[in-house]
């Protein structure tokens, strides 16, 4: 076979395209990356991945760790309920599955998910499921884009709680007084935007909760 390639003139053949036409479908997959909070009693953050009460992500095998506060644009929100057990997550509050998982002691958390835009970063999923977590998603709601206005930066940072039996981080949201350039084309934005609003019911990965306890 080697012989038979030698004789043949590859710049004679149809182009396969450049390395950049093959940017995205060379991809890991259809995900979208989990901003998450990361308290303590976390994987993470025992095993010396990332910082407590910082914010970061799952990069593949490995975490990012932004820092104790992070920049990001809201730009949509929806509500989910995740079981961890069963790794489902679900979108629609007035279905069965939506009440069963409301409804579960252990494993599962539900609340309001938002798409927001990471600074110099790109879109992630926000989430505020937790049982401390789920309250602080309505300071999110005033800085969503809406009919008269578009979305508004703001700045994420955790505060810390303490009992007598636990210790745990919960966000904390407040304005951003630099503006964020959203970088991507306004298509882009405007698929992302549909693809997570019109999200169904599915079986994708669902990270376990990052320290915050799930009830």
């Amino acid at each position: 076979m080697g012989t038979a390639l030698a004789n043949v003139d590859f710049t004679q053949l149809p182009t396969t395209g450049s390395d950049d036409d093959y940017a995205d479908v060379s991809k890991s997959g259809d995900f979208l990356r989990s901003l998450r909070l990361f308290t303590g009693s976390s994987d993470a953050v025992t095993e010396g991945l990332i910082s407590p009460g910082h914010f970061g992500y799952r990069d593949d095998d490995s975490y990012v760790d932004l820092g104790a506060a992070v920049d990001v644009l809201p730009v949509a929100r929806r509500p989910k309920a995740v079981d961890f057990e069963a790794r489902l997550s679900c979108y629609n509050p007035d279905s069965t599955e939506f009440d069963r998982i409301k409804s579960m002691k252990t494993d599962a958390q539900y609340g309001v998910s938002f798409l927001v835009w990471v600074r110099d970063v790109g879109f992630f999923e926000l989430f505020f499921g937790g049982t401390s977590s789920r309250p602080k998603a309505r300071d999110v709601f005033p800085y969503l884009p809406n009919t008269e206005k578009g979305p508004e930066p703001i700045t994420l940072r955790a505060r810390l709680i303490k009992t007598e039996k636990h210790t745990w981080h919960v966000p904390t949201v407040s304005p951003c007084a630099a503006p964020i350039e959203l970088g991507c084309t306004e298509k882009t934005l405007h698929d992302e935007v549909v693809k997570f609003v019109l999200a169904t019911d599915d079986a994708a990965p669902c990270d376990p909760p990052a320290g915050e306890r799930a009830r």
